[in-house]
């Protein structure tokens, strides 16, 4: 008799825990929605992308630092296919990929014209 008891204690225990929160869910609309994720995000300085860069990010990413475009001379200490390899790895970070951009964006038909990988860069949409 105390093992049916304790069964079905159990049951109506998990039961009621069920409704209180099929009813908590129903009243209390607390679901997290996208711009609170991109909040949490902005605060480590992660910033989500935008189509056209998702597609292109392979593109930056096929660098392979030979140094065919180190003829490129630019006002940096960096050379230009260091900054180029430097630009798929900060794609996280928007305020140092837009200070990047910025900085290469005078560079880019240059190095998209003579890299034998045929990296593109884009810098239009930051």
């Amino acid at each position: 008799m105390t093992q049916w008891f304790k069964k079905v204690s159990a049951y109506a225990l998990l039961g009621w825990q069920l409704c209180v929160h099929l009813i908590k869910r129903l009243l209390f609309k607390n679901h997290r929605q996208l711009s609170d994720l991109n909040a949490e995000l902005a605060k480590e300085s992660i910033m989500p992308m935008s189509v056209k860069q998702r597609q292109h990010m392979n593109t930056v990413l096929y660098c392979t630092a030979c140094g065919v475009c180190d003829s490129i001379k630019n006002n940096s200490r960096y050379t230009t296919s260091q900054l180029v390899v430097r630009l798929g790895r900060e794609l996280a970070d928007k305020e140092e990929e837009r200070a990047l951009y910025n900085f290469i964006k005078p560079y880019v038909s240059e190095i998209e014209r003579i890299c034998p990988e045929q990296v593109k860069i884009w810098v239009d949409d930051v």
